[in-house]
This record gives C-alpha cells, sequence and structure tokens, in this order.
C-alpha cells in the first residue's frame, strides 16, 4: 500500500508519537550541557565563597569589624557605590535621550506645555 498511495495520503496520516517512546530514544541533547555549564558557573560562584567563610577568623571577628580601618574600608565602599549609582542612572537617562532624539530629531521650535 505504500508504494500505490497518494501523497496525500501520506502527508494526513497521523504521526507517530514519542510520548510512549522508552527514555533512551528520545532527545536530550542541549539540556545536559546547560545542565553542565550551570554547574560550572555555580561551582564558580560558590567554591570561592565557601574558602572565605573557611579561613575567616571568626573568634576576632567582633573586634576586627569595629576596627578603624575595616571601617573606613566600608565607608570607601559606599561612598563608591553611591557615586556609580549617581553616575549610572544619569548614564542611563542621557543615553534614553539620545536616543530619543535619534529617533526623533528635533525641529527647532520650542514646545510649550
Amino acid at each position: 500500500m505504500p508504494d500505490s498511495a497518494p501523497p496525500s495520503a501520506t502527508r494526513n496520516a497521523p504521526r507517530k508519537s514519542t510520548q510512549n517512546a522508552p527514555r533512551s530514544a528520545r532527545r536530550r541533547g542541549p539540556a545536559v550541557v546547560v545542565w553542565v555549564i550551570a554547574a560550572l558557573a555555580l561551582a564558580l560562584l560558590v567554591l570561592p565563597l565557601v574558602a572565605i567563610l573557611l579561613s575567616a577568623p571568626w573568634a576576632r571577628m567582633p573586634v576586627l569589624l569595629v576596627a578603624p580601618e575595616t571601617l573606613q574600608a566600608l565607608g570607601l565602599s559606599v561612598l563608591t557605590a553611591v557615586i556609580s549609582t549617581a553616575l549610572n542612572s544619569t548614564a542611563q537617562r542621557g543615553f534614553s535621550l539620545e536616543l530619543s532624539f535619534a529617533l526623533n530629531p528635533p525641529t527647532g521650535r520650542l514646545i510649550r506645555g
């Protein structure tokens, strides 16, 4: 029958479902690669943190946290974070304004609202 069947009959025939196929017959290609890459990335993030926590001098931690050098470093970190945030938000607004001017060039007329 397959040799004598018209092409339209084979085109409309129901396709075989892979849901009842054994697991080995199903395709698993990219999922394994993604899991391996994710595991490596997680290890690169977690292992250094574990090493730091294991080597920290926990008995002297309260004294170290209130030392003048620690407070100065903390103040510098906070100041740097504030300045970085301010510059980043300013740069983002400037880029948005530049993009809006590029897409809608000003006509030279003053718009009053």
